[in-house]
C-alpha cells in the first residue's frame, strides 16, 4: 500500500470516528474540519477503494453540516462564512477527485461502481450548493472555481427576479454557457424566494460508463464508437428556504419551457457522427448511497450545432452533456422511393442479361474452356443473389428468414468476387505459359471460389450471428464492424485482381519476349484482358461507392452504388458476350443453323440425328480435309494444336 493510500485510510477512519462522536465535539467545527481534512486526504494518489470511501464521506457531510447549522446559535453572517469555508473545501475535494492523479482509481472501478460513484459526486455538489444558498444574503451569489470544477450558487428574492446565466471556463480557454430564463424562475419561485445551484465538471464525462441501450439509438457502427464530446453542466433549483437536506435527494426539475445550454466540443466530430444532447439520469438502488445512473436523452433536443459547439434544449434541469454517435443515415421518403424504383428497374434489366449469358456459356460447346467455366459460375452467383434479393431481401419482419437471406447473399457475393479473381489469375497464367499443359484448373477454382466464402461466412456467423439481418434490409449490419467480414475480403480480391490484370496488360503492351509469338493468341488475350479489366473497374466502382456511402454518408454514393450494383448482369453480358468476337461468331453460326434447321443450341449427343443441311460435295470436302489434317507433318500439327488450345482457353 502506498503512503498516500495509507494516509487516506487513516483520514477516512478519523472522519468516520468524528461523525460518530460528533455529540462530544463542537458540532459546527466538526463538519468544517471533516471537509477540510477530506480535501487534504484526496490531494494525492489513491486507490479505487479510497475513492469510494471519500465519496461516501462527501455524500453524508452536507446533511450532517445542515443539521448542525440549524442547532447552532451563531448569527447568520457567521453561518454564511462557515458555509463558504465548507463549500471551498468540498470544491477542492471534487477538483482532487477529477485530477489526473485520481484517473487510474476511476478506471479500476467496474461500470456499475463508476456510475454510482459519479452519481454520488454530482449529488454531493448539488447539496453543498443548496446548503450554501440557505445562508446567502438576499440577491447574493457565491462562485468557487478550480481547474476541473466550478460551483455557483444564487438566491433570488421574489421581488427581484431576473434571468440567470452560468458559464464554465475550461483550462483550454473554451467556455460552456447555460441560461435559465426569467419566466421559468417566476414559475417555480415562492414567497420566500428561490435557490439556484449551477456546476460544471471537466474530465468527468470521460469517466462515466456508456450504456448504449439506454439511449434508444439505431447505430450505424458498433456501440464502442460512441464517445463523450463535452464537459458536464448541471443546473438545479429549490424554492424558498429552510429545506436543509438531511440526505442526498436532488432530482430532476421539470420545466414549462426548455432550458438552453451551449457546450463546446472537447473532441472534433468525425464524418458520419452526430452530436446527441444527453443528461445523466439517476437510478434508485437498494440504498440512497447506492444510486446508479446512466446517460439518457428523452426531453432533450439539438437547437443548433457546428464543428465546435452544440446548443441544446431540455425540458428539465439536471446534469447535461454531449455525446458523439455514428447514427444511421435516415433517407427521406422521396429518396427512399427513388432508390427502390431504381433497384427494381435495374434488376429487371440485369436478371435477363445474366440468364441469357449463363445459357450462352453453357450451350455454346465451341467456346468451352476454364475461362467459360468462370463466367458461368459468376453469372450463376449473381443471378441467384439478385433473385434472392428481389424475393426475400425486404423480409425484415421475419428475423430468421432475413438472417438466412443475408447469410446466403454474403456467400454468393463473396463467391462472385472469388470467380472474378480466378479470371484474373487465369489470364495471367495464359500469359506466362507458352506451352499449355492441357490440364484443367477447374477443380482448384471450384474449391477456392466456393470454399473460401463458405469458411468466411461460417466464421462470421459463429462470431456474431446477430449481424445477419437489420431493421432496414436483409444484409450485414455495420454494428461492431461486422460489414467488414464482406468488405475486407472484397477489398483484398479487388487489389489482387488489379495486380494480375495490370501485369498482364503491361506485358502484352510492352511485347515482352516471354509472350507466345502467335497473333491469334495475342489478340484473344488482349480482348479478354480488356473485357475483364473493364468489368473489374465497374464492379470495383460499385463497392467503392458503397464503402464511401457507409463512411461519408453521401447520398450521391447511394445512387451510384444502387445503379452499378443492380446492373452487373448487363455489364457481364456486354463485356463477355457482345464484345467477344468468338462468342458473337458462334451465336451467328447458331442463328444460321436455326434458319436452316429450326434449332439454335444443339447438344453434341443429338448431332447424330441432326440434319446439317450440307450437300454431298460439302461432306466429301470435310472428309478430305480431315484426311489431310490427319497426315500433316508433326511441326504443323503441333502449331495448329497450340493455336486451338489458345483459342479454347
Amino acid at each position: 500500500m502506498s503512503p498516500w493510500s495509507l494516509h487516506l485510510n487513516i483520514c477516512v477512519l478519523l472522519l468516520l470516528a468524528g461523525v460518530v462522536q460528533s455529540e462530544k465535539c463542537d458540532e459546527m467545527e466538526m463538519g468544517l474540519k471533516g471537509a477540510q481534512q477530506l480535501d487534504k486526504c484526496t490531494s494525492g494518489p489513491m486507490t479505487s477503494g479510497n475513492l469510494l470511501k471519500s465519496l461516501m464521506m462527501m455524500n453524508t457531510l452536507p446533511g450532517d453540516v445542515g443539521r448542525n447549522l440549524v442547532k447552532a446559535r451563531s448569527v447568520r453572517p457567521v453561518k454564511e462564512k462557515y458555509c463558504k469555508d465548507y463549500t471551498q473545501a468540498m470544491v477542492n475535494t471534487v477538483d482532487n477527485l477529477l485530477s489526473p492523479t485520481a484517473r487510474d482509481s476511476w478506471q479500476d472501478l467496474g461500470d456499475l461502481e463508476r456510475a454510482s460513484a459519479a452519481s454520488q459526486l454530482l449529488k454531493s455538489m448539488d447539496n453543498t450548493g443548496f446548503l450554501m444558498a440557505e445562508y446567502l444574503c438576499i440577491n447574493n451569489s457565491v462562485r468557487e472555481e478550480r481547474n476541473n470544477v466550478a460551483l455557483e450558487v444564487f438566491f433570488v428574492a421574489p421581488k427581484k427576479v431576473h434571468p440567470v446565466y452560468f458559464s464554465f471556463n475550461a483550462q483550454d480557454g473554451s467556455s460552456d454557457l447555460l441560461m435559465l430564463p426569467k419566466k421559468e424562475i417566476e414559475h417555480h419561485i415562492n414567497t420566500e424566494g428561490i435557490r439556484l445551484v449551477f456546476s460544471g465538471y471537466d474530465q468527468l464525462a470521460d469517466l462515466l460508463p456508456l450504456n448504449v441501450s439506454s439511449l434508444s439509438l439505431k447505430l450505424e457502427l458498433n456501440a464502442s464508437a460512441i464517445r463523450p464530446a463535452s464537459r458536464i453542466l448541471s443546473a438545479a433549483l429549490r424554492p424558498g428556504r429552510g429545506d436543509i437536506p438531511s440526505q442526498t435527494s436532488v432530482g430532476s426539475v421539470y420545466l414549462s419551457e426548455p432550458v438552453e445550454f451551449s457546450l463546446t466540443h472537447t473532441v472534433p466530430p468525425k464524418d458520419g457522427e452526430k452530436p446527441l444532447c444527453v443528461y445523466w439520469a439517476l437510478e434508485s438502488g437498494d440504498g440512497d448511497q447506492n444510486k446508479k445512473g446512466h446517460w439518457a436523452m428523452d426531453g432533450c433536443s439539438i437547437k443548433s450545432t457546428n464543428s465546435s459547439h452544440t446548443t441544446c434544449h431540455c425540458n428539465h434541469l439536471t446534469h447535461f452533456a454531449i455525446l458523439m454517435a455514428p447514427v444511421k443515415v435516415e433517407l427521406d421518403a422521396d429518396q427512399t422511393l427513388t432508390l427502390t424504383v431504381l433497384t427494381w428497374v435495374c434488376l429487371i434489366i440485369s436478371i435477363p442479361c445474366l440468364l441469357v449469358s449463363f445459357i450462352i456459356f453453357c450451350c455454346l460447346q465451341s467456346i468451352q474452356s476454364d475461362r467459360t467455366t468462370i463466367h458461368k459460375n459468376l453469372c450463376a452467383c449473381l443471378l441467384v443473389a439478385d433473385l434472392l434479393f428481389l424475393i426475400t431481401g425486404n423480409q425484415t419482419g421475419n428475423k430468421v428468414l432475413c438472417g438466412l437471406t443475408a447469410g446466403l447473399l454474403h456467400f454468393l457475393l463473396l463467391a462472385a468476387f472469388c470467380w472474378m479473381l480466378a479470371e484474373g489469375m487465369q489470364l495471367y497464367a495464359m500469359l506466362v505459359t507458352v506451352f499449355e499443359s492441357g490440364k484443367s484448373r477447374r477443380i482448384p477454382m471450384y474449391a477456392a471460389s466456393y470454399g473460401l466464402p463458405a469458411v468466411i461466412v461460417m466464421i462470421s456467423a459463429a462470431v456474431y450471428h446477430q449481424g445477419y439481418g437489420t431493421d432496414y434490409g436483409c444484409w450485414l449490419t455495420t454494428e461492431r464492424g461486422f460489414i467488414w467480414s464482406f468488405l475486407g475480403p472484397v477489398c483484398v480480391i479487388l487489389l489482387l485482381n488489379i495486380g494480375f490484370l495490370s501485369v498482364t496488360f503491361y506485358k502484352m503492351c510492352s511485347h515482352s519476349p516471354v509472350l507466345p509469338q502467335q497473333p491469334s493468341r495475342m489478340h484473344t488475350l488482349r480482348s479478354w484482358t480488356l473485357g475483364a479489366f473493364s468489368l473489374l473497374c465497374l464492379l470495383g466502382l460499385t463497392w467503392i461507392s458503397g464503402l464511401f456511402f457507409i463512411s461519408a454518408r453521401a447520398i450521391v454514393a447511394a445512387y451510384v452504388f444502387t445503379i452499378f450494383n443492380a446492373l452487373q448482369g448487363l455489364f457481364i453480358f456486354i463485356f463477355h458476350c457482345c464484345m467477344q468476337k468468338k462468342v458473337k461468331k458462334e451465336i451467328f453460326r447458331k442463328v444460321r443453323r436455326y434458319v436452316s434447321s429450326g434449332s439454335i443450341f444443339i447438344h453434341p449427343s443429338s448431332r447424330r440425328t441432326e440434319s446439317t443441311g450440307l450437300g454431298s460435295s460439302s461432306k466429301q470436302t470435310l472428309l478430305k480435309r480431315f484426311t489431310v489434317n490427319k497426315h500433316m507433318p508433326t511441326t504443323e500439327t503441333f502449331n495448329q494444336s497450340t493455336a486451338k488450345s489458345s483459342s479454347e482457353t
